[in-house]
């Protein structure tokens, strides 16, 4: 039996970085517990650009809310995807 809690998970495209900031665009579906794939349906709304501050990041980190960072992603990932 799992004690695992359902969540939402959101897949979030890195934009720029600057000292005190990350700005990103926000994925467009909204995903059920910690899904690893990114659908192919889903995509990057450039239209939003949002931001976390320094202080977001290190509460995000301390409270396990960031599930995963990927770098150098494989093309077929379709995490260049932007609408």
């Amino acid at each position: 039996e799992s004690t695992h809690a359902m969540g939402f998970v959101h897949f979030l495209r890195v934009n720029r970085v600057t000292a005190d900031s990350v700005y990103f665009f926000p994925g467009d579906l909204v995903y059920l517990d910690q899904s690893q794939d990114f659908s192919p349906d889903d995509f990057f709304r450039k239209a939003e650009v949002y931001s976390f501050s320094r202080s977001d990041l290190k509460v995000m980190r301390d409270t396990s809310s960031v599930l995963d960072i990927t770098r150098n992603y494989e093309e077929s990932s379709g995490f260049n995807k932007l609408k």
